[in-house]
């Protein structure tokens, strides 16, 4: 029997951040109380998806810019958590159906207008094409927003 692996990415810390992530699917994003606060998590149970199918969990994953300057919004796969380099391939977040993980260039990143702005991400777990991938070593995947990545 296949142990239960599992990986947890953090989305939401700071309610009145600059840029807010809230999710919409509580099968794979759950609410967590780290100290005081209350946290969502994104959590993949990889035993309960089909090791041998892509799944993907579509517009669960919508963020915010607050702040009154554009930004442009990607996965910094460069800063994360990903020893075995799963982000992008095994696990991908997706914009229309475009990926948004780039090495830190901003080149993949979703404009997020000022003054709330939003995109509604999908998440995509591909165990078909990365069949001895395992999700539990991804320790976190770091989200950039930044002004000079806007377009």
């Amino acid at each position: 029997m296949e142990a239960e692996r599992t990986v947890t990415l953090e989305t939401v810390g700071d309610a009145s951040g600059l840029v807010t992530f809230v999710g919409s699917d509580e099968e794979i994003i759950q609410n967590e109380s780290v100290g005081a606060a209350s946290n969502s998590v994104i959590e993949f149970n990889q035993s309960a998806l089909n090791e041998v199918a892509e799944t993907t969990y579509s517009s669960v994953l919508t963020v915010t810019n607050n702040g009154s300057e554009a930004v442009g919004l990607s996965v910094d796969n460069s800063q994360g958590k990903d020893p075995n380099n799963l982000v992008g391939s095994a696990l991908d977040v997706l914009d229309s159906g475009n990926s948004i993980v780039d090495s830190g260039d901003g080149s993949s990143a979703v404009n997020l207008a000022a003054d709330g702005g939003s995109v509604t991400l999908s998440i995509v777990v591909d165990l078909r094409n990365n069949t001895a991938a395992d999700l539990s070593t991804i320790g976190s995947i770091v989200f950039a927003a930044r002004t000079t990545d806007s377009t």
